[in-house]
């Protein structure tokens, strides 16, 4: 709960500091994330300000203006542009006839040529899910802001607090996984797994896939389908519905 808090509290600094158009300078970025953060955790985050959070409070106020500097500067040293931060996209008939599926894509960036880059800002401890997940090729929030924006494989994570790029090697700036499968791929997957679970729903089945659920090892997914994602039980209010706790 505490690492989504802090999530929250960050994405609403980044897009304080960095506004559409070119990016600020590192030393600018750093001086008003500094600026900004005190009055934005009494906003968002009052509970690192009790007793007992000193350390973690130190921390986030360390380490987010570092991530606003850090970020400034891949951003200029890639020649980047900021075309929108917090922006809401929306795709019709998608990912089926009939469907329409939308988001707010962190940061969209143009390259030099014009040409759209996405940047989904992730705040953890440390960057080994993010990278497991365009390793295994069920990034899906990733290939979705890439579909929604029309950025192809040029997308990729921002970790905040190791302040680094989580990407696919050559298809954005800062990527560095080889042999990963690309964005695309993974949103053809996407769209199959989707029509093929809403017709198992329609014949009239729903499976609780958090019931009995081992990451070490799971099940294979009751509908047969291919891209398959860890059921969040760990912070779900609906464990009573689905079956994977009993009302006492």
């Amino acid at each position: 709960q505490s690492e989504q808090m802090i999530g929250t509290l960050a994405h609403a600094l980044v897009e304080r500091v960095f506004l559409p158009g070119a990016p600020p300078e590192p030393e600018d970025a750093f001086a008003q994330a500094t600026t900004i953060l005190p009055d934005l955790i009494e906003e968002m985050a009052a509970p690192l300000l009790a007793p007992g959070q000193a350390a973690e409070l130190m921390r986030v106020r360390r380490d987010l203006p570092e991530a606003a500097r850090a970020l400034a500067t891949h951003l200029g040293e890639n020649g980047l542009t900021i075309a929108a931060v917090e922006a809401e996209a929306i795709a019709p008939d998608t990912p089926s006839p009939g469907v329409e599926f939308g988001g707010r894509i962190d940061m969209q960036l143009t390259d030099g040529r014009g040409r759209p880059i996405v940047i989904d800002f992730k705040w953890s401890r440390n960057d080994r899910y993010r990278r497991q997940q365009l390793e295994k090729g069920s990034a899906v929030q990733l290939a979705a802001y890439a579909r929604l924006s029309g950025a192809g494989e040029a997308a990729g994570y921002y970790m905040l607090a190791q302040r680094r790029i989580v990407g696919r090697a050559g298809a954005m700036p800062g990527g560095a996984i080889e042999g990963a499968p690309s964005l695309g791929d993974t949103w053809a997957r996407v769209v199959e797994s989707f029509n093929q679970r809403h017709a198992v729903i329609k014949g009239g089945k729903l499976h609780a896939i958090g019931i009995d659920y081992n990451p070490a090892n799971p099940a294979p997914d009751p509908d047969g389908i291919s891209v398959v994602t860890s059921p969040h039980c760990n912070f779900c209010d609906y464990v009573h519905l689905c079956g994977k706790e009993l009302v006492r």
